[in-house]
């Protein structure tokens, strides 16, 4: 984020008004909660593990009334939809490190700072939770920090037995990635045929695992479990795009990032950005500018995806904004990821900076 990109977020921009959410109740005494480590075998779940069922959910798509209140909680949530800022430190990088296995990505390695171009001060991290998410300091949101983002699946589903978030919720994912499942790896299939096809109860308890539930995918599992019924993914965008592009292009750059860079080479007029690594297979008819997430159910075998669904979940409603258009307010609570391998260690310096605006709950 250059300087160019600084001056821009100093400029107070206009907060958008929150709309009519539903209402949403959630109250159970059941804390005994374990939490699964992602890539360990799972084990069976036990009611200790996984809550009791909330009931299914009215579709999706406008204001609805949720009422699956359960008696008794002294953390019943009542008339309000929460909204929570699901963050990840890579969105203060740049560029950004390609998932899509083009670059090879190792998941042990941290890319060196010589990868990268430009990595956020901290008061640019300060001003964006501030004046951006109307984040502060003297009043710190309920949160949780974690190394892995598919942690934050686990942590969801915490608060949710222990009554401390609505359902459903809504969820401003502010990331490099779309953390929906793109890129090469087994999200369609394993969400498709087999989270899927588990009973509603039972889908939030899913297998971990590179093929299975990760931190690519998180957002999908979450979406399945029925947990959110708004998305908002706030990506980040060349913090100088004036500037003229190295000799050298950057492999780290994704194609959308080379695309940019060859076009100020060549004297081009630049285009609007793309939102990177978002999947179609999860949008209604495949297109991503259809504004919804739209999960379908296929029965596996082969040439599965080339059938006909059996089912179709909920629609989510889904929106993209560039990281210096983006303006919201009022949440209500939040998630860090570290991701380390999207990230150099100079970097970690920023943690110490979020930290200041939430409280571990």
């Amino acid at each position: 984020m250059g300087e160019s990109r600084a001056t821009r977020r100093m400029v107070s921009q206009p907060r958008l008004a929150p709309p009519p959410y539903g209402l949403a109740t959630l109250g159970s005494e059941d804390t005994g909660l374990v939490l699964e480590h992602p890539g360990r075998p799972r084990r069976e779940c036990s009611d200790r593990v996984c809550f009791r069922p909330f009931g299914d959910l009215s579709p999706r798509g406008s204001a609805v009334d949720v009422r699956a209140s359960v008696s008794g909680g002294d953390n019943d949530i009542i008339g309000r939809m929460d909204k929570v800022l699901d963050l990840d430190l890579d969105f203060f990088v740049w560029p950004t490190v390609d998932d899509t296995g083009r670059h090879g990505v190792s998941k042990r390695a941290r890319p060196p700072k010589t990868r990268f171009t430009r990595i956020a001060t901290e008061l640019e991290v300060s001003e964006f939770l501030e004046k951006q998410c109307g984040l502060s300091k003297a009043h710190k949101l309920p949160g949780r920090e974690a190394k892995e983002h598919i942690d934050a699946f686990s942590v969801w589903r915490e608060w949710l037995i222990q009554g401390r978030l609505s359902l459903p919720f809504t969820v401003v994912h502010v990331d490099a990635h779309s953390d929906l499942g793109s890129g090469l790896n087994n999200t369609f299939h394993y969400i498709s045929t087999g989270l899927l096809s588990l009973p509603l109860e039972s889908r939030r308890c899913p297998t971990f695992g590179p093929r299975h539930l990760n931190s690519g995918n998180y957002l999908a599992g979450a979406i399945a479990n029925r947990w959110v019924q708004h998305l908002t993914y706030v990506y980040p965008s060349d913090p100088e795009p004036s500037a003229p592009p190295p000799d050298d292009l950057s492999e780290a750059m994704t194609s959308a990032q080379l695309l940019r860079a060859l076009r100020r080479r060549e004297g081009l007029r630049e285009e609007t950005p793309q939102p990177p690594f978002l999947p179609e297979w999860c949008f209604r008819d495949g297109r991503i500018e259809s504004g919804i997430v739209e999960l379908r159910r296929f029965q596996d075998g082969p040439n599965w995806h080339m059938r006909d669904p059996l089912s179709t979940e909920p629609p989510v409603e889904f929106r993209t904004v560039e990281d210096y258009l983006f303006s919201e307010t009022e949440f209500t609570h939040m998630f860090l990821a570290q991701s380390p391998q999207y990230v150099p260690k100079e970097a970690d310096a920023l943690l110490d900076v979020i930290r200041e605006y939430f409280v571990k709950k």
